[in-house]
Formats: C-alpha cells, structure tokens, sequence
C-alpha cells in the first residue's frame, strides 16, 4: 500500500471507470485524488499499530516494560482520530476500535503493570500518571492502583528479605571455608605447645 500511495503521481489515466476484458460484468473504479487521501490516512493510522506489534512482540529484549507506555499510545491515537479525523471512514473506524480497545484493557493483568513499576525509568510515578488515561471510568484508575500497591509491596518486602538471607548464607559460607582451611592446616608447633605447656620443645633429633 505504501508502494501504490509512493505512485499516486506517477499515474496517468485517460478515463475514471473502465471494464475488465476477462470479467465484462464487473466494473472497476480507479481511486480518485479522495480515494487516495483516504488510504493515506488509514495507512498513517494502521502504522502505529504495526510499530506497537514490532516492539512489543520483539524477542531479543525484553517487553513487559512496554506493556503499558505502547498501548497508551494506541489510546492517545485512536482517540485523536475518533475526535478530529478528517475524513468519516477513519472516524468510523477508529470509534469501533475505541470500543474493542476499552472492553479488552478493562481486564488487563496486574503483572503489566508491575513490569513496568520494576523499570527504573518508569517506578510507580509512570503508573500514577498512565492510569487516569487508561481507565476513565469514575474511580477506576484509583483503584486499580491502590490494588497493584497491595500485590506489589508485599512480594518487594518478600524479595528484600530474600535477599537478606541469601547474602548471609554467603557469608556464613565464606566464613565456613575459612574456618575449615583453618582446621584442617598442619599446626605441629601449636600442638606441641599445648601438650607441653610453656616449655619450648625441639622437633629436631639431636645425639646424646
């Protein structure tokens, strides 16, 4: 489509309807200078679509983290475009999918949302600031929040003491090693000293 729009003044025709030689019962319509500007349009507005589906679908790094800013921005558009398209047909279509987006992302994942709380670009402000565009229906965005708060502090608190004992496994482990370098080292003078006491005690054989 982009190639066919790239031609649009590249062609010449004599006539706006003609029949097709193979199907002389089927007439044709060429686009006009409004048909094209139509299809630009849609084009334009389809594109954002296909750059969300690249990124998010991406397998060489990761993508929970767009889970939130992606689709926002397919919000912001389709919204433009239900309000101020300049033709009918891109209206229409972007209010129909106005509906689909708003019945779907009604039932998002919580986990979304935590992907992109654990990005340090983003924290909980990212989320304070996204959610009264995703879901503007009374205080849900309020709540939706208030309820990722509740899923996500407890399973940090988790992770943080976690992590506590497991840096101090390390260091006992650490420890233990020394420990145990320690005992298995041959120590003869200190053992000698021990048995006899104070009194230095030669290892050397001497004659009598």
């Amino acid at each position: 489509m982009k190639r066919a729009i790239s031609l649009v003044n590249r062609i010449s025709l004599t006539t706006d309807l003609w029949w097709s030689e193979e199907n002389g019962s089927f007439m044709h319509v060429l686009p006009n200078q409004l048909d094209w500007e139509i299809v630009y349009d849609i084009c334009k507005f389809l594109e954002v679509f296909a750059d969300v589906t690249a990124i998010i679908s991406g397998s060489s790094y990761p993508t929970v983290n767009l889970f939130l800013a992606e689709p926002y921005r397919v919000k912001v558009l389709i919204g433009e475009n239900c309000e101020r398209a300049r033709n009918l047909h891109l209206q229409m279509l972007a209010s129909q999918m106005k509906v689909k987006y708003e019945k779907y992302w009604s039932q998002s994942n919580i986990l979304i949302s935590i992907g992109d709380v654990l990005d340090p670009r983003y924290k909980m402000i990212f989320i304070t600031w996204v959610y009264p565009f995703l879901y503007t229906l009374g205080d849900d965005a309020k709540k939706r929040e208030d309820e990722l708060s509740s899923h996500l502090f407890p399973c940090l608190s988790c992770m943080k003491s976690h992590t506590k004992e497991m840096i101090l496994k390390e260091q006992l482990i650490k420890q233990g090693v020394v420990l145990v370098m320690f005992l298995l080292e041959a120590r003869v003078d200190d053992l000698l000293e021990f048995h006899f006491g104070e009194e230095p005690v030669s290892t050397s054989t001497t004659k009598p």
